[in-house]
């Protein structure tokens, strides 16, 4: 780590005090270091964000894919949260709820502490309700299933869980809302809040979300975890996962999740974005 720390030194990246530092660090009590860093952010999707309600107490905005909520990992500029601030001017927010950064759809801000603290509780008292679609491989059956499978978090680092015994107790409403052939288009309902809820659902089930970088991934063995099967330790699937990623350059869809929502309401709200090109009847694979 000095290594590298003295090699910023030499290519004059570090400032002491508006000077810059040499090979030797002399540093006094009270000095302020300040290490300059040029960093690309991985690219976005260039839909701009559209702000559905702005009432003087919430902002409601419908959240392109792609775009995390806040500035994590390799992204500061291409959030939700900076380019509200810097091309809406709309600072100082509380985020209700957050939405996975591929997952597009309704995303609730509170523009005060009063109101973030009102939305909080219901959301803890479960009168906030959000719908979900998404569309998924195969022939999903007919009517409601609700699956109720505990999910188990695998890796944070990575953000893969699967279903287990020893999870927490999860339950998920489904409905088919279209069958095209080969795929269908699902509403989903969580009844709790675990991270992944839909998608492992939906893997257990045995019908993964189309395109889906993590449960839709052949690292899962041939049945992709059908019905809790797995045949492999979690340090297996982990490393599955990565070198599956890594051969096709795509390790930066390791942090994604859910395809939605497109609904959210409360007591008294209720809001709502259009549905998605890819979720209509008639659309067709290529």
């Amino acid at each position: 780590m000095w290594d590298a720390v003295v090699k910023r030194l030499q290519v004059s990246k570090v400032l002491c005090a508006k000077e810059t530092l040499g090979d030797l660090l002399y540093a006094q009590n009270n000095d302020f270091l300040r290490n300059t860093v040029h960093r690309h952010e991985p690219p976005v999707c260039g839909r701009p964000l559209e702000i559905l309600v702005d009432n003087g107490e919430v902002v409601v905005v419908d959240k392109p894919p792609s775009l995390p909520v806040h500035p994590c990992g390799r992204f500061r500029h291409n959030t939700v949260i900076f380019i509200l601030g810097k091309e809406r001017g709309l600072c100082g927010l509380h985020t209700v709820h957050r939405l996975d950064r591929l997952t597009s759809g309704v995303l609730l801000f509170a523009r005060t502490l009063d109101v973030s603290k009102r939305l909080d509780q219901l959301v803890r008292d479960r009168q906030v309700e959000k719908e979900y679609v998404c569309r998924v491989v195969g022939e999903f059956p007919e009517g409601e299933l609700v699956c109720e499978e505990p999910i188990l978090v695998v890796s944070f680092k990575v953000g893969v869980c699967r279903v287990d015994p020893k999870g927490k107790p999860c339950r998920t409403a489904f409905q088919r809302l279209s069958w095209n052939g080969r795929s269908s288009v699902v509403l989903c309902k969580p009844l709790t809040g675990r991270t992944h809820q839909i998608r492992v659902h939906l893997q257990f089930l045995g019908y993964p979300i189309l395109n889906d970088p993590i449960y839709g991934s052949s690292a899962w063995g041939p049945t992709r975890a059908k019905g809790g099967l797995l045949g492999m330790s979690d340090e297996q699937l982990l490393q599955a996962l990565v070198e599956e990623h890594r051969s096709k350059e795509s390790l930066h869809l390791l942090d994604l999740p859910d395809n939605g929502p497109v609904q959210e309401g409360g007591p008294d709200f209720e809001y709502c974005t259009r549905m998605p090109d890819w979720a209509k009847e008639d659309w067709e694979e290529d």
